[in-house]
């Protein structure tokens, strides 16, 4: 009996292969978004303590630079929203990505295992065949 033999076998490596690299885009994606949520969590962190300055009876220059310091750190957490926003895009397009090759391989796997279904109904049956043969001949003798 010969060994079952896909023959788009090569196909559906690449296919895992591009599959795998989609996953990699999609994690990184995601590294990046999530660190940028970090970055933004961190200021709102830093605004929060700078805030009991304002309260407190200190030199006019000290509330000044607590202003600025805060103001700055607003900016940049504008700056960080505007890129979140670019990088939830970016997941978007990576998982939609990933949808589209995993689908693709998933289709050339199912195609590989009903080759497969049938190779071995053609195999059990060149078997049964053969052994009736080998019965049937000793039978004669």
């Amino acid at each position: 009996m010969k060994k079952f033999n896909f023959s788009l076998d090569k196909v559906l490596s690449l296919r895992i292969f591009y599959e795998k690299e989609a996953e990699i885009a999609l994690s990184r994606a995601v590294s990046e978004r999530d660190l940028v949520k970090l970055k933004i969590e961190d200021i709102n962190v830093k605004i929060l303590e700078c805030s009991p300055i304002f309260s407190q009876d200190v030199e006019m220059s000290i509330l000044l630079a607590a202003e600025n310091y805060i103001t700055g750190l607003k900016l940049r957490k504008i700056e960080l929203e505007t890129e979140l926003i670019s990088l939830e895009k970016k997941v978007k397009l990576c998982i939609e990505e990933y949808t589209e090759k995993s689908k693709d391989r998933k289709i050339l796997e199912r195609l590989k295992d009903k080759k497969l279904e049938e190779w071995k109904k053609a195999s059990n049956k060149e078997e049964i065949i053969s052994i009736d043969e080998v019965i049937s001949s000793k039978i004669r003798i």
